[in-house]
């Protein structure tokens, strides 16, 4: 993103990114990524935890985290509840992924 963008490390930590000990976010405006406009400005650039959205491993984790992710994410339908999300997810992963190393990467 950085050498899309054009930008280095500090430039991107003061304009974009949150960081908290290890973890690195994009900052949010309206509740969104600070580059979501009608879809993502920086597509070809994007990081890869943001190539994996909306399925991330945190909203398998809690309805509480479905729900913030599909407050904020556009290709969710507003409609879908969370058991059906999740076994949609785990089901696509599953065919994605050798299915054992899958299952045994949910204990």
């Amino acid at each position: 993103m950085q050498e899309h963008l054009g930008l280095n490390r500090d430039e991107m930590v003061a304009r974009y990114w949150r960081i908290s000990g290890q973890i690195v976010q994009m900052k949010t405006v309206d509740g969104h990524c600070t580059f979501f406009r009608n879809g993502c400005s920086v597509h070809p650039g994007r990081p890869w935890r943001c190539a994996q959205w909306p399925l991330v491993p945190a909203i398998l984790e809690s309805k509480e985290n479905f729900e913030i992710i599909k407050d904020s994410c556009p290709g969710i339908p507003t409609d879908v509840t969370y058991a059906e999300f999740v076994e949609a997810l785990k089901n696509y992963l599953a065919e994605k992924f050798d299915e054992e190393d899958f299952l045994r990467s949910l204990e």
